[in-house]
């Protein structure tokens, strides 16, 4: 069997959310590009404005000199405004993964612990929702899987603590209830072998069309 290492072809699986994303990405990029565009103008304009000779701005570095001696302040501010609002757009936009992407995590580990009284509940700007509906459907048929093999193993257990003047009958029960929990448990598969083994039986029943 081979290692190889799986490669994406598909880059848009998800292809909603990506737009999405793509599209708050470039409105940042856009929103910081403009506010800085706007004051570097207007930082500009105060500086030839308030420069006494145009020999203070004859080289660059002459300029940044003359720059930041009349408004460093402004370009530090500056810096400082726009990497808050990156810093806010971007933990508010990430609150839209990072919740629900915990109250998965959380949900998860109550499955692993045999807790499966709850259905997963996403607000509705929150990201993952998708995922949130595939783990309910999985809880859901886990419950109905479990209260299936409640019923049958109370059934067994009444029918093992009863009259068993009538053997045959009683094993005829008791065999039927057994046939009962192997096809509830037919679906499910928990090794790849198993997989395999399914996937090759579904070809086999396949019919050929050859006469």
């Amino acid at each position: 069997m081979s290692n190889a290492r799986p490669t994406r072809s598909n880059y848009f699986i998800q292809a909603g959310l990506q737009i999405k994303f793509t599209f708050v990405l470039m409105m940042i990029v856009l929103l910081v590009a403009t506010i800085t565009f706007f004051n570097l103008y207007i930082i500009g304009d105060y500086v030839v404005k308030n420069t006494a000779t145009i020999v203070e701005l004859r080289d660059m570095n002459s300029f940044l000199v003359t720059v930041f001696s009349i408004v460093g302040w402004r370009i530090i501010l500056l810096g400082v405004v726009c990497f808050l609002i990156i810093c806010i757009i971007g933990i508010f936009y990430s609150h839209q993964f990072a919740g629900p992407s915990y109250k998965l995590e959380k949900c998860l580990k109550e499955i692993s612990e045999g807790n499966l009284s709850f259905d997963i509940k996403l607000r509705t700007g929150d990201a993952l929702h998708n995922v949130a509906d595939s783990i309910n459907i999985l809880v859901d048929q886990f419950r109905n899987v479990i209260k299936q093999s409640r019923i049958i193993t109370a059934e067994l257990k009444e029918q093992s603590e009863g009259d068993f003047s009538d053997l045959k009958a009683k094993q005829e029960i008791l065999l039927s209830k057994i046939l009962e929990l192997e096809e509830i448990f037919t679906g499910y598969q928990l090794s790849r072998d198993e997989v395999d083994t399914v996937e090759l039986e579904g070809v086999e029943e396949i019919p050929s069309n050859e006469d």
